[in-house]
């Protein structure tokens, strides 16, 4: 028996959520030995003077910082897939958003490290029409990202095809 869609269903919005991801958690790596760093570095100095301790609580503070900081992007950058659009918006304080028709894209590379490739992240570039290029780094399961979007743009290109009014010659 085959699955047919009902024709009371609700059409698909351009704004629904298809597909999701968001930045790898490997983001949190070099913060987190920087802090583990500064930490070792505060028990182990002894208490010579005021500026090592201004230099160690410093350290301590930049770090700290530099965690937040990278806790923010995780937290507020994502990639959602729509059916006619990929939205990209990426951090909190210094901030970028993109939307790129999924029709006016010609394809998306995927580069992974065989260390990315066992932890599940990679840089994705997303070529676009007229030579555009985005490249987003450490994000989470980029192949299923990757397969996502070609079916999604197929989609997309193929309706805008046949909505496209031909030109008389």
């Amino acid at each position: 028996m085959r699955a047919t869609r009902s024709s009371t269903a609700a059409p698909v919005l351009s704004t629904e959520a298809l597909y999701s991801t968001k930045l790898h958690w490997i983001i949190f790596v070099r913060p987190v030995c920087l802090l583990l760093f500064a930490l070792f570095v505060s028990v182990r100095t002894p208490a010579a003077g005021t500026t090592t301790l201004l230099v160690v609580a410093s350290f301590l503070g930049g770090s700290t910082l530099l965690l937040g900081a990278t806790f923010m992007s995780y937290v507020t950058s994502r990639f959602v897939l729509r059916r006619h659009w990929l939205l990209i918006r990426l951090g909190w304080i210094r901030t970028a958003r993109s939307e790129l028709s999924l029709a006016k894209t010609e394809g998306i590379h995927v580069y992974q490290t065989l260390f990315g490739r066992l932890l599940g992240f990679g840089t994705i570039t997303i070529l676009g029409t007229g030579g555009s290029k985005s490249s987003f780094r450490k994000i989470a399961r980029p192949l299923e990202f990757q397969r996502k979007l070609q079916q999604y743009a197929e989609v997309a290109q193929i309706e805008q095809r046949r909505h496209s009014v031909p030109v008389p010659a």
